[in-house]
């Protein structure tokens, strides 16, 4: 349930409409802060899955197994509120507050005036130039830069998520990483995955997101800016891809565009554009390009850095061929404060007046027609306000736009983190409730003659501060303006306001006044239309009056109005005791009229056992008759009352029958008694709400004026109230049902609950919600299962083919959308063990080719484990070379190579030169080599033949 429209939060911000409440995390709400009457959004943590607010309640529970859930969700929610909070960047929403109330968290963004770009899109036919959608984007990536500077990840950018402020500034909105993780925490990330929109690894519960997983949405705005079309989901593109084809189909842009969104739409992360800044970088070349389709030409002024550059002109031709070149420069908007329509009431200029007339009588004659195609929501900027930088209001029923906004046209541009209010809800938005000796009522058609009050009604003390008349005169009456704070600083004078202020903004103006005025003459500005102060005098001055006649019900209403306008403790206090009084007065006269009845039925009783059954018939009517009156005035007690009267009917028909015997009654008016007394009962247990027990007593009634109209008529609203209780009860039980399907997951049979419940309530919107939540769950759940199937058959063949590693990976990415499947798990276990037992088998094989390719023929290894060890080292075996004569007369230096086999007994066999030096070197080298001795070589250590190599250096 959300919160009721006035609930305060925080002593500060007053709840309006509610703009969004279809998140699964959170809902999304108009405020306005009750200290400077700004407008704000206000964001409220409420899971669905985990948490629900009981009717009457302000308070979120929620179950004990889903505390943990919940309490990391609301961390997740206020941690991303404070890094956003952290964030100053013009294309990003402003966090204003954060608190926690009720259980949960808040969040309060600044309000801007203007469209979705969705919004804008659908006015513009579905689809930008190319050149006005790259104009649009690269704000948003300037915005975009900066969050991911802060490790902040968007994680759900559209063309929801992107807002055009009346300026023409985009603005990046709703971020959603904090309900990711969310999301990802209870194995759900498809709650928040945008088909079309979202990146592959938004529909994992541990995909590797990042700042690519933005880029992925920004490139898929961009192509649905351009298209008008939506891409396909990413789980659509696992096994043929047709985003490729798609991009090529896109006219007027060059092939690197193409290219550019290729790789920003790359299904693979590590493929893909990684950056905000490197998509940007590759963009911004393109932004001045003529192969690029524009929209309309646009002059912006010509910035130093490039960027700025292109922004600004592509931004103005986005605003131009979206407002027909009417939009306000976005260099204003920083410095022109938001409208304040009541502030404004008293500077309107002579055309001005004669608009707000004008207006006024056409409001006030447009008293029907089709309320979803004339009324606009007061709150909502249709296409032309852009232009004129002011929302325009239209309304056929000014009491209903007062009372409610209404934002049923197409026109009316629906709005997510932002609220289009004009001004704070006042006073003048609900007319009070007449008193009972309240003011005389205020003639409609009247426009001069002044409200004079009854005689009766208030002292002669207080009739001359009753009521002011209103004034004559050609222009229509202005309404009383709730208090700004600095009004006075932001005032302009008439001809300065002329000449700032568009025709279309005065008009709307206008227009806006003249709904506030026709709203109020009904209730307010017929009685003495001052400030908030003056009205809470007057309203207390009647109550201190009619308090003083003890007219405690009507002195009651005009205090609980002086309070609507001003605290007061004393006030307060008194409506307190009028409250007991009343009840008192209920009560006292309740019990008389018991002790009426109880009188009179004993009275009743000894006349019936005195044998005089006439009479005792008489005061039986009457003992019934008081006991129905006692039920009259308190119906929370009236079963007893109820109930007495049921024996007094009794007793008259036991006198009726003992009357009857001795001939002494008149039939005709002894029916008449107990058709009265069946009746009142019936009446009586209707208003209690017993609907079976009214209908017997109806059905008593009948019997004694058989066709009785006014009974019949009775049984015949019973019956349909209690046809009606029974299609609710069953419209109750398919909702609950289908509410326990959908958290159970179960969503093609809530699916079925929620067409149920509809064919019994059509127009419940609560039913249709839940069931466009879980026709979403269950395409979700499709795709899922889509993906599922695809992971499986793909793990099946490459366990088939032997390629364990790929098998298990698929797998695992199946286990990934069904994280209980025993298939998946059983065959992860098979391929695990049959990638060990592969890769054992591999190793011996290995070992084995090693050892035949170590070992030659003669079974010398080429190498040991422990190669031999030649016994003293080579400086002892170099003591024992004498260097040939030949070779010393001719200078001849270097190395012999010798090669030869050590046995297992440390002896030298088969030794040869491998390079020698000649004159006598190489015939002295083979002779040391084979006087030498070695420890043997080892394998697995043992002693083995082993082929070694060593060298004898020679130097004079």
């Amino acid at each position: 349930m959300i919160l009721p429209r006035l609930t305060v939060l925080e002593d500060q911000y007053a709840i309006g409409r509610v703009l969004d409440e279809d998140r699964p995390f959170e809902v999304t709400y108009q405020a306005w802060d009750l200290m400077t009457e700004d407008q704000v959004v206000l964001k409220e943590y409420f899971p669905r899955t985990l948490a629900r607010r009981e009717e009457g309640s302000t308070q979120l529970v929620w179950e004990a197994t889903d505390e943990e859930l919940y309490q990391y969700g609301l961390e997740q929610f206020i941690q991303e509120a404070e890094a956003l909070a952290a964030l100053d960047h013009q294309n990003l929403v402003r966090e204003v507050q954060r608190f926690e109330a009720n259980g949960t968290a808040y969040r309060a963004l600044e309000h801007h005036a203007g469209a979705m770009l969705s919004s804008v899109l659908k006015q513009q036919g579905g689809k930008l130039a190319p050149k006005t959608a790259l104009g649009i984007i690269m704000p948003v990536l300037n915005g975009l830069k900066v969050a991911h500077g802060e490790d902040l990840i968007h994680a759900g950018i559209t063309p929801e998520a992107v807002f055009l402020a009346k300026s023409g500034r985009p603005l990046l909105i709703d971020f959603r990483m904090a309900q990711a993780m969310l999301a990802r925490r209870m194995k759900k990330p498809h709650l928040l995955a945008e088909d079309g929109f979202a990146a592959p690894e938004q529909y994992l519960a541990e995909g590797p997101q990042g700042p690519w997983t933005d880029v992925y949405g920004v490139a898929a705005t961009l192509y649905y800016m351009m298209t008008g079309d939506t891409l396909p989901a990413a789980y659509e593109r696992l096994e043929a891809d047709p985003v490729p084809g798609l991009l090529e189909q896109i006219g007027g842009v060059p092939a690197q565009l193409r290219e550019m969104l290729h790789d920003a739409l790359a299904m693979e992360p590590a493929e893909r554009t990684r950056t905000a800044e490197a998509l940007q970088d590759q963009l911004l070349s393109l932004a001045k390009r003529k192969d690029i389709k524009e929209g309309r030409p646009a002059t912006t002024a010509e910035g130093d850095e490039a960027t700025e550059t292109a922004t600004a002109a592509a931004s103005a031709i986005a605003m131009a061929e979206q407002f027909d070149g009417d939009a306000p420069d976005a260099s204003e908007e920083a410095d022109e404060p938001e409208a304040d329509v009541a502030g404004q009431a008293a500077e309107m200029t002579a055309a001005d007046e004669d608009d707000l007339a004008e207006a006024d009588q056409e409001a006030a004659a447009e008293e029907t027609g089709d309320a979803s195609e004339e009324m606009l929501d007061p709150d909502a900027p249709t296409q032309e306000s852009f232009a004129d930088g002011v929302a325009e209001t239209e309304t056929d029923d000014a009491e209903a736009v007062a009372d409610e906004p209404v934002a049923d046209d197409e026109a009316a541009v629906e709005t997510d983190d932002t609220i289009l209010m004009t001004s704070p809800p006042s006073f003048e938005e609900e007319a009070p409730d007449a008193a009972e000796d309240d003011l005389a009522e205020a003639d409609a058609d009247a426009e001069a003659e002044p409200v004079e009050a009854e005689a009766d009604d208030i002292a002669d003390e207080d009739e001359e501060a009753d009521v002011a008349p209103v004034a004559e005169d050609d222009a229509a009456p202005e309404p009383v303006a709730a208090p700004a704070p600095d009004r006075a600083a932001r005032s302009r004078s008439r001809a300065s306001r002329k000449k700032e202020t568009s025709r279309g903004s005065i008009s709307v103006l206008a227009a806006v006044l003249a709904v506030v005025v026709i709203a109020s003459l009904g209730g307010y500005l017929v009685m003495n239309p001052g400030g908030e102060g003056d009205r809470f005098a007057y309203y207390k001055a009647r109550g201190d009056s009619l308090f003083e006649r003890a007219e405690f019900e009507a002195a009651k209403n005009e205090y609980e109005q002086a309070l609507s306008f001003q605290a007061d403790e004393t006030v307060a206090e008194r409506v307190t005791e009028l409250e007991d009084r009343i009840a008192e007065r209920e009560q006292q006269a309740y019990l008389e009229q018991l002790q009426a009845g109880d009188s009179r039925y004993q009275r009743g009783d000894s006349l019936l056992q005195a044998g005089e059954s006439n009479e005792a018939l008489r005061f039986f009517a009457e003992a019934n008759r008081a006991y129905m009156q006692a039920a009259r005035l308190n119906p929370q007690a009236d079963s007893a009352a109820i109930a007495k009267a049921e024996q007094a009917s009794e007793a008259m028909n036991t006198a009726s029958a003992e009357a009857g015997s001795d001939g002494q009654s008149d039939e005709e008016a002894l029916n008449e008694q107990l058709y009265t007394s069946y009746r009142q009962q019936g009446d009586a247990l209707l208003r209690q709400g017993d609907l079976e027990a009214a209908q017997r007593k109806f059905e008593e009634a009948l019997e004694y004026r058989p066709g009785d109209r006014y009974a019949q008529n009775r049984l015949n609203e019973i019956a349909s109230r209690m046809s009606e209780a029974e299609a609710e009860e069953d419209f109750q039980r398919l909702i609950t049902r289908a509410n326990q399907l959908c958290e159970q997951g179960q969503c093609a049979e809530a699916v079925d609950e929620y067409q149920s419940a509809l064919e019994i309530e059509p127009d419940d919107q609560a039913a249709q919600q839940g069931l466009a939540r879980a026709q979403e769950a269950r395409r979700a759940a499709e795709a899922q299962s889509q993906r599922y199937q695809y992971f499986r058959g793909q793990g099946d063949t490459y366990l088939a083919q032997g390629n364990f590693d790929a098998a298990i990976a698929s797998y695992e990415s199946a286990l990934e959308q069904r994280p209980d499947d025993s298939y998946a798990q059983q065959k992860i276990e098979e391929a695990r063990r049959a990638l060990q037992a592969q890769q054992q088998q591999q190793a011996e094989a290995s070992a084995e080719q090693e050892q035949s390719e170590n070992v030659t023929d003669e079974g010398v290894y080429l190498v040991a484990e422990q190669p031999p060890k030649l016994v003293g080292g080579l400086a002892a075996l170099h003591r024992k070379v004498r260097y040939p004569e030949e070779a010393y007369a001719q200078n001849v230096e270097g190395r012999v190579y010798v090669q030869f086999v050590v046995d297992e007994n440390g002896s030298v066999q088969n030794a040869e030169v491998m390079r020698g030096l000649g004159h006598g070197c190489d015939e002295e080298a083979l002779r040391v080599i084979r006087e030498a001795r070695f420890e043997p070589g080892t394998i697995d250590g043992e002693p083995v033949k082993v082929r070694h190599t060593l060298y004898i250096q020679y130097k004079r």
